[in-house]
């Protein structure tokens, strides 16, 4: 009785010489199930080719690679016998077995590696998709096939430079991962909502140890139906090696040496407190999390319970692939509903980023349709199943596959991306030569690599003396923040403050932006990398660039009239612009007169909903209020969506980290991921910095959570002492706790301010806030994300500014009742009430 594939951990296949036919042909015979019971093949299963029999999609070809050979006196020129194959994602294994008689007991001798093939006119570019600028804190590349797609690194502002790029996340099918650190997955939570909503089915996730317990901190904004998450979690090795093979590519990762293990580099810096902290080295103590000014260090250990859920268990919660309902016990019953603390990693993390050697497809040559014919081949469908790289059984003895009628291809190319963080990670990693690159490949030609390393990396005399191994051949694309130039990704936004600059300069300054990197190129053989770099990897022409760079000399016109024409305004509105100009100007002179209150600057860094867009970015708001005492500014954050670290150096160009010093309160309202996404970038980038004010976090405890579990990745800043978090709870008017409360976050920032808390009308619990300046005499009010709520107007009665969400149009007022938003006709409304 036969078995199907289905199921099989262990395959045997039947090797042998097909009559007439120039090679060895594989037919399925049977296999083992994981509980070690032998089944045969059906014989429908039987005439499935090799690379449908392993689970693979059409277009595997065969090289041997492990063997055991029985000789059979049919064969006369070829030796036939039995080999058993497991296949991971990793590699191709052969495996021994002596439960076969047939089988004798001669050593492997030949070794067998699947490697995929596509026609040599297939299309295969690499895009970037982020460079290094004030938007990006590393580079990602889209490796891009007509029906699959790959990214590499995944940092903040990803999926609105898909939207900006005018790609489309269409057979996007795998994201890789230099590292856990925020600089290289903070836009991972973004992503994968982003692709679940475009009704995508699966992606799998690939990257170094971490990966999950980075993946399952945003277990309670981060959960989706009907899209499953594979997570593949490798552990990096000083050497390459394989972590993926799929249908069209193999990937090797390049790791570090153990911080421990001697070498014979030369000295480096010493390395600063902070990426001590970060490598996660030091002891693993136990704190408690629980308390408003404490976290556990990089590398420490939370108190958990004996009731534990794994990983997995979270992850595949998070993202399920169909919808079941809750198990009885209430909302947290499921794992991405558990407030209970992660536990965290066996061992240290080691947050150095990975390189990559990504091995592409081989080229198929041309098709032979008369070579076809002899073997046994019908003209037909069958013919364009070859072509494709299918597999033909003309009969039960003879299976044609598609090599057998094709001429010679190439062994296709492959590209290299160098992530080296530090000169520290650079004296612990052995960079591979071109030899062992090229033994890697199994022959595709290396023909770009990407150099996304620390800007002292790239000018050491050993990173020189490698690059120098490589030939002509071979393009090198370098992007760090120091030698690329700071241009805008987000250029459509640019040029629509460019035209608002025409009307209130004042109210809408051009952001920052430089053409002239801060350090020079350090080497003739690298290219700096564009994001509208096109670059191919087949001899198949690029397609351009559908987003092409703007000229960027509209930003430095001094002409109006040239601005305007080059900006192609219509005939018309440019005087229409004069006047509006003119009437904002008038409005400036009577504010200058005004009190204090209106000093206050508000800058919006996100205005969008959900998801960001061309033009807006996802939801945060910042106060600049003058600090009469210190002469200088002070800073509230109101939320901090994904992006808002690049808003803010976009905003205040070279002076941004004064900005971040002098950032004294941070409100996130709720959890919804468009909210708070950008947090973790923020006060990561502020812990590396000197002389920074005290900071109140105000939020609800599952921010905290997330905060205090990722801070087991990198430092944020919790553990230092500067930041201290207070419970949005706790500052309701109604709690019990709200005075003690007040006055410990009076304490920290002003005994002149009041803060209190309100429970808005959102889908899940959100909170506003109401923000008064005794002394001054002025008040805010901020509604975060709600309905028309009377407990936010009963707070804000006599206040000077009200900041409310209008997420819809006067016209969808069922669909913001129904998700929890006002329109804003609604926020007019409640306006007018104070």
């Amino acid at each position: 009785m036969g078995c199907d594939l289905a199921g099989l951990a262990l395959v045997v296949f039947y090797l042998g010489a097909v009559t007439g036919a120039p090679d060895l042909v594989v037919r399925p015979l049977g296999g083992w199930n994981a509980q070690g019971k032998y089944s045969e093949l059906s014989e429908s299963s039987r005439r499935v080719a090799l690379g449908s029999a392993l689970g693979f999609q059409r277009g595997w070809t065969l090289r041997i690679w492990s063997v055991c050979c029985a000789v059979a006196d049919s064969a006369p020129s070829r030796a036939h016998g039995l080999f058993a194959g497991k296949l991971c994602h990793r590699r191709a294994r052969a495996i021994h077995s002596s439960s076969s008689a047939a089988m004798c007991q001669h050593p492997a001798t030949t070794a067998a590696i699947l490697r995929p093939s596509i026609g040599a006119k297939s299309p295969i570019f690499i895009k970037p998709i982020l460079v290094d600028s004030f938007d990006a804190s590393a580079p990602a590349l889209l490796l891009s096939f007509d029906q699959s797609r790959y990214l590499f690194n995944c940092p903040e502002n990803t999926s609105r430079s898909f939207v900006q790029s005018r790609v489309t996340q269409k057979n996007l099918n795998s994201i890789f991962l230099s590292s856990c650190r925020a600089s290289h997955s903070a836009g991972t939570y973004g992503m994968l909502m982003g692709l679940a909503d475009g009704h995508k089915q699966s992606v799998r996730l690939i990257g170094p140890d971490g990966l999950r317990y980075m993946l399952a901190c945003g277990r309670l904004f981060t959960r989706r139906q009907g899209m499953s998450v594979d997570v593949d979690e490798f552990q990096p090795s000083s050497s390459l090696e394989q972590v993926f093979q799929d249908h069209l590519i193999r990937v090797y990762a390049l790791g570090t040496w153990p911080r421990d293990q001697t070498h014979n580099h030369s000295q480096v810096r010493k390395r600063s407190p902070e990426a001590a902290t970060a490598s996660c080295d030091g002891s693993r103590k136990r704190t408690k999390l629980d308390s408003a000014d404490s976290e556990p260090s990089a590398g420490g250990r939370v108190v958990v319970s004996e009731a534990q859920n794994s990983l997995p268990e979270i992850i595949n919660d998070m993202f399920r692939a169909s919808g079941t309902s809750r198990p009885h016990g209430g909302k947290n019953s499921t794992p991405a509903y558990s407030y209970q603390k992660l536990q965290l990693p066996d061992k240290p993390l080691n947050t150095d980023p990975v390189s990559y050697l990504i091995i592409g497809p081989r080229l198929r040559g041309k098709f032979l349709p008369e070579k076809a014919k002899r073997l046994g081949v019908k003209p037909g469908p069958d013919f364009a199943k070859l072509v494709n790289g299918e597999s033909i059984q003309v009969d039960a003895e003879n299976l044609v596959t598609s090599d057998m009628c094709m001429e010679d291809g190439s062994a296709g190319s492959a590209f290299f991306i160098s992530s080296i963080a530090s000169l520290e990670h650079l004296a612990r990693t052995t960079l591979p030569d071109p030899e062992s690159i090229s033994r890697a490949s199994d022959g595709a030609t290396l023909l770009a690599v990407y150099h996304f390393v620390h800007e002292d990396v790239v000018l050491d005399e050993r990173y020189i003396q490698w690059i120098s191994k490589f030939g002509s051949e071979v393009t090198h694309y370098l992007s760090t923040p120091s030698h690329s130039p700071n241009l805008f990704t987000f250029e459509s936004s640019a040029i629509l403050q460019l035209k608002l600059n025409l009307i209130a300069p004042n109210s809408f300054p051009i952001p920052y932006y430089s053409l002239t990197p801060a350090l020079q190129n350090p080497s003739p053989r690298l290219q700096l990398l564009s994001r509208h770099e096109i670059f191919s990897l087949n001899s198949t022409k690029p397609t351009s660039d559908l987003n092409p760079q703007i000229d960027y000399s509209i930003f430095s016109c001094s002409d109006r009239s040239e601005l305007v024409a080059k900006l192609a305004i219509k005939p018309g509105l440019a005087d229409e612009l004069n006047s509006m100009k003119g009437d904002h100007e008038g409005s400036l002179v009577r504010m200058e007169e005004a009190r204090f209150v209106d000093q206050i600057m508000v800058t919006t860094l996100g205005t969008g909903s959900a998801a960001p867009s061309k033009y807006r970015n996802v939801s945060s708001t910042l106060l600049h209020i003058p600090n009469r005492d210190a002469q200088g500014l002070d800073f509230v954050l109101l939320d901090a969506g994904e992006g808002t670290l690049g808003q803010i150096k976009r905003k205040f160009g070279l002076a941004w980290k004064d900005t971040l010093r002098n950032l004294k309160i941070i409100f996130i309202s709720h959890l919804h991921a468009d909210h708070h996404c950008g947090l973790a970038s923020l006060l990561q980038e502020r812990s590396r910095l000197d002389d920074c004010a005290p900071l109140a976090l105000v939020s609800q405890y599952g921010i905290y959570l997330y905060l205090s579990e990722k801070s087991v990745i990198e430092p944020l800043g919790l553990a230092m002492g500067r930041i201290q978090w207070f419970n949005s709870e706790h500052l309701l008017q109604s709690s019990d706790k709200s005075v003690p409360t007040k006055r410990k976050l009076q304490a920290l920032i002003s005994s002149e301010l009041e803060i209190e808390t309100i429970l808005v009308d959102h889908w899940g619990k959100c909170f506003g806030i109401c923000i008064e300046d005794k002394k001054e005499v002025w008040k805010i009010v901020f509604s975060g994300d709600t309905k028309p709520c009377q407990a936010l107007i009963d707070a804000g009665q006599h206040a000077d500014l009200l900041i409310h969400e209008a997420s819809l149009g006067p016209e969808e007022t069922e669909l913001a009742e129904t998700k929890g938003h006002s329109t804003i006709d609604q926020a007019i409304q409640i306006a007018l009430q104070y």
